[in-house]
Order: C-alpha cells, then sequence, then structure tokens
C-alpha cells in the first residue's frame, strides 16, 4: 500500500468515489479537532491534500498547492458559526414547540374529563329524577287498581247479598210466611271491612315490593352500563394518546433519518 493510500486509509483498488469520501471524512475530523496543535494540524491537513490530489487528480490542475476543503467540490460544507447558531435557536424553538405540545394535550386531556365529569353528573340526576317520577306514577297506578278491585269486591258482595235475599223471599213467599231479611250486624260488617282492607294493605305490600326489587335491578344494570361506558372512554383515550406518541416517534426517527442521510450521503462529484 502506498502512503498516499495508507495517509487516506483506502486500499490500492478503491474507487474514485470511496478515495473521496475518505478524504472529506479525514479532512472534516482534522479540522474539528482541538487536541492537535495549530502547526502540525495545518501540516497534517496539506498532506491529506497532496494525497488526495495524487490520487484523484483534477484535470487542469497542476503543481502541488492544496485545494482548500471548503473550495473543492469533492469535501463537504461544513456548518459556519451563525450557521450553528441559527440550529440551535431553531432546536430550541423545536423544543419549546415539543413542550407547549404536550401541556396543550395536558390540559385538552383534563377540560375533556371535567367535562365528561360534569355530563355524567347531569346524566345521574336527570336518571335519578325519572325514575322517581316513574315511581311515583306506579305508586299512583298500583293505588287506584287496589281502590277498584276492593270497590268490586264490595259491589259483587252487595249483589250476592241481593240474589240471596231474593232467593230467601221467594222461599218465604213459597211457604206463605211473611219475608224478613236478614240484616248484618254492626260486628259483620266491622269484620268484613277489617278484612277488606287487610287484603288490600297486604296487595300493596306486594307491589310496593315488587316495585323495589325492580327498581334496584334496574339502578344496577344503569350502574353496570355507566361503569362499561367510563372503561369505554378510558381505553379510547388510551388508545388516541398512543396514536398521537407514535405518530410523533415515527416522525422523530423519520426526521432522523433524514438527517442521516445527509450526514453521510456522499458529495457531488
Amino acid at each position: 500500500m502506498s502512503a498516499h493510500h495508507q495517509l487516506l486509509g483506502v486500499s490500492l483498488d478503491a474507487d474514485r468515489d470511496t478515495i473521496k469520501r475518505e478524504y472529506a471524512k479525514r479532512r472534516v475530523a482534522l479540522e474539528k479537532s482541538s487536541r492537535i496543535p495549530d502547526t502540525e494540524r495545518a501540516s497534517m491537513i496539506a498532506d491529506l491534500d497532496n494525497a488526495y490530489r495524487a490520487l484523484n487528480p483534477q484535470p487542469g490542475v497542476t503543481g502541488t498547492k492544496a485545494v482548500p476543503l471548503y473550495e473543492s467540490k469533492d469535501a463537504p460544507k461544513v456548518m459556519s458559526a451563525a450557521g450553528k447558531k441559527a440550529l440551535m435557536a431553531l432546536t430550541a424553538f423545536a423544543a419549546l414547540g415539543i413542550v407547549g405540545y404536550g401541556y396543550w394535550q395536558f390540559e385538552e386531556k383534563k377540560r375533556i374529563e371535567r367535562e365528561q365529569i360534569e355530563l355524567d353528573r347531569i346524566a345521574a340526576e336527570q336518571r335519578a329524577a325519572r325514575l322517581a317520577q316513574e315511581e311515583e306514577l306506579r305508586k299512583a297506578a298500583a293505588l287506584r287498581e287496589i281502590e277498584e278491585r276492593r270497590l268490586a269486591e264490595e259491589e259483587r258482595l252487595r249483589q250476592a247479598q241481593l240474589a240471596r235475599e231474593e232467593e230467601m223471599k221467594a222461599e218465604k213467599y213459597v211457604a206463605r210466611q211473611p219475608f224478613v231479611p236478614r240484616v248484618k250486624t254492626n260486628a259483620e260488617l266491622r269484620e268484613e271491612r277489617a278484612e277488606r282492607s287487610r287484603e288490600a294493605e297486604q296487595q300493596f305490600r306486594t307491589a310496593l315490593e315488587n316495585r323495589v326489587d325492580q327498581i334496584r335491578s334496574e339502578r344496577e344494570v344503569a350502574r353496570a352500563r355507566a361503569e362499561v361506558q367510563r372503561q369505554q372512554r378510558f381505553v379510547d383515550q388510551s388508545q388516541r394518546e398512543e396514536d398521537v406518541a407514535a405518530q410523533q416517534r415515527a416522525r422523530a426517527a423519520l426526521n432522523a433519518e433524514r438527517r442521516d442521510q445527509r450526514a453521510n450521503s456522499t458529495p457531488p462529484r
């Protein structure tokens, strides 16, 4: 291996593009190095330029004058101080933008949660009011039904009493005896009224217990549905946050890949 190839770190059969790429890398590394003294670094850069010119001669150029890296079409461009400051400012602005976007997402999530809690509270109040109104209507309907049954039973007993009196009257008429209708005593009437009251009260209690059981089951179902909806909202919100994070990661990876491609791209010939 010749001294020029060894200085550039390439093999004897290296092509023009490989020589150009290795030369650009070593030239940039030497210029950015702060551990080498200036005089020694200038000498090393001159040797590197001479080796590159010897292995990659430019048509129409004679002599041994080193080609400055920033004037050579084959060397990559190095960012100036102003460009570095602009890049740092852009990076800081991008970081602030990312932080601001994250804070906005956090506040938006909190706002959505507060609105959802308020909507759930309003819905629960409306549902409770509706259930109370339905309960009052059912109680009124049960009382009306019990009263109608009581009146119907009293009417049936009265009709049965009248029919019995008619039968007794016919029997007495056939036997040519005077008809004396049987009149119930006050004790019997009180006993009948008490019995009807007990039956009506028992029916009302049964209907009320059935309704209470039904309301409890409906509330359990409503509570289960509300829990399922809350869990579904939490899953949807988590999925949206994961999608946003995935998009951000993909965008950051794409930007990093583009920066790497620009940094490792072959300089134009």
